[in-house]
């Protein structure tokens, strides 16, 4: 009779085994079936293994809880920097608005001032062409006093006295003369005057243009458009240079007009 161990199936020992006979026919040979009772060693084996089983349970576990962990930081950050990434753009176009709107008000501002000027312009070109109208009625009351006294016969009243007229007369012609030239002068100041306020205008609006135009580009700075506006103020500097001593030379000339004496007696010391 065969002794089989159960549950390992293998040839059971005689020791620590119950056997079990059962008889499976008249011509079959009787079999024995064994219960064997697991070993000491086996058991530590089981326990050995369950251990390593949990021990990786929870590894996995605590991966499984850093992965979260770090998927919550990861977005976390992510919206994070979403956030400051838009309100850095808000704020940029803030700065841009600013100084946008701070362009159109100094803009605006030097609009005004200019409009002031060319309203003083306007006065003062209007007084100057008074003055320039008093100027020729004063002139044409004196020519009409000439001819009067020309039809009268006053120049020719004595003929000896010819060498005491012609002085007068000579005189006379002179300070026509001298009225007159006084006259351009006086229109040719006048415009010069004008035209140098217009520049100095023109040359503040450009150097507040260019300005603003650095200070809002930097560092990128559009030098096609910057080096053309350089160019015009530099121009208009120069025509500001040669207008100032334009009207210098006419003042000069002027006082020259209306004060003879001083000049006279300026040569007469030099």
């Amino acid at each position: 009779m065969e002794t089989i161990c159960f549950p390992c199936f293998k040839p059971a020992p005689t020791n620590n085994c119950y056997n079990f006979s059962k008889l499976r026919g008249k011509n079959r040979s009787k079999a024995a079936t064994c219960f064997c009772s697991v070993s000491d060693h086996n058991h530590d084996e089981v326990e050995q293994e369950h251990k390593r089983k949990q021990e990786l349970l929870v590894k996995i576990a605590m991966l499984q809880t850093q992965k979260v962990r770090l998927t919550d930081f990861l977005d976390e950050r992510s919206a994070y920097l979403t956030q400051f990434a838009q309100d850095a753009d808000a704020e940029f176009d803030q700065i841009g608005e600013g100084a946008f709107h701070e362009l159109d008000q100094a803009s605006q501002r030097i609009m005004e001032n200019l409009d002031r000027q060319m309203e003083s312009f306007q006065e003062s070109s209007q007084m100057n062409r008074r003055q320039i109208e008093e100027g020729h009625r004063e002139l044409d009351e004196f020519e009409e006093s000439i001819q009067k006294d020309r039809n009268e016969g006053l120049f020719f009243k004595n003929l000896g006295d010819r060498k005491q007229q012609n002085p007068h007369n000579k005189k006379s012609l002179r300070s026509e003369e001298e009225r007159r030239k006084l006259i351009r002068l006086t229109k040719k100041a006048a415009g010069s005057s004008i035209r140098k306020t217009v520049y100095i205008s023109l040359m503040t609006l450009l150097a507040a243009t260019v300005t603003a135009n650095s200070v809002t580009a930097f560092p990128q700075i559009n030098w096609i458009k910057t080096v053309p506006l350089c160019l015009l103020f530099l121009a208009l500097l120069g025509q500001y240079v040669y207008e100032t001593r334009l009207s210098s030379s006419v003042t000069e000339t002027t006082a020259e007009l209306t004060h003879p004496e001083n000049t006279e007696e300026n040569a007469e010391n030099k």
